[in-house]
């Protein structure tokens, strides 16, 4: 009993390995539903006008808008978000920390 216990418990594990793995390969095929378009009002300010929705998956181009709005020197970022159609807590978040 003991050996069919321990191969429950293997196959188990196995299960659940084969689950996460699934899971990880299809939040790296989620992208992100969302258009960030840069424009330079002045040279102490910058827009970033928000298209679509915020959500974690959003975080590579956020960063990216907001490192074309800062290239040209702007120290004032204004975030129009007359666009945006969905933001989650995830979205909020990266909004806080960029």
């Amino acid at each position: 009993m003991t050996i069919v216990s321990n191969e429950a418990s293997a196959l188990q594990k196995n299960k659940q390995r084969y689950a996460q793995l699934i899971y990880h390969k299809e939040m790296k095929i989620m992208k992100a539903n969302v258009t960030f378009t840069t424009r330079q009002l002045n040279a102490a300010a910058a827009a970033i006008d928000i298209s679509g929705e915020i959500t974690s998956f959003a975080e590579a181009d956020l960063m990216d808008a907001y490192a074309q709005a800062t290239a040209g020197g702007a120290k004032a970022i204004i975030l129009n978000f007359a666009d945006l159609k969905y933001m989650n807590s995830s979205g909020i978040g990266l909004l806080v920390t960029c």
